[in-house]
């Protein structure tokens, strides 16, 4: 298989992990708060709870986002990090879509060969924000383009 020479690309959205690691650091607070103060075995329990939920939103929050490089696209969500190869994607649209955001985004999803969808929440911007819609398209636009290029260059696809 050949690989189209490009460098690697990083989508982040800034403010998506700004506030994944503020409410995890006040989870965490929270928690610590539970622990400290409440020694029943319910406030222990909750308190650790509380806290773990805090560590993993402050430490996996801002390592958020998207990566495409000549392997495919690595999509770092809060939950996991997975590697969709070139060769799996049939196609990337943009719009609105659903994250785990309250609020509506913009965003780019990936259509997979088997049929399922695949949301990029990584780099989903706030439709609030006002160059949200176009910020989503040019990121969109730069993902197509590189699935263009490796199409044309890899000969299993």
């Amino acid at each position: 298989m050949i690989q189209p020479a490009a460098e690697p690309v990083t989508f982040r959205s800034l403010g998506q992990r700004s506030v994944l690691f503020l409410v995890g650091a006040i989870f965490g607070v929270i928690g610590a708060g539970i622990l400290v103060t409440d020694h029943s075995i319910p406030g222990i329990l909750i308190g650790a709870v509380v806290a773990g939920v805090g560590g993993v939103l402050a430490c996996r929050g801002p390592r958020t986002g998207v990566r495409a490089d000549s392997r495919g696209i690595a999509h770092r969500a809060l939950e996991r990090t997975r590697l969709i190869p070139w060769c799996q994607i049939s196609s990337i649209t943009t719009g609105q879509a659903n994250g785990s955001s309250p609020l509506p985004t913009d965003t780019a999803t990936l259509a997979l060969r088997d049929g399922s969808t695949h949301v990029l929440t990584g780099m989903a911007t706030s439709t609030l924000a006002r160059r949200s819609t176009s910020a989503a398209d040019d990121r969109g636009q730069e993902l197509r383009t590189r699935h263009a290029l490796h199409r044309e260059a890899c000969a299993s696809c």
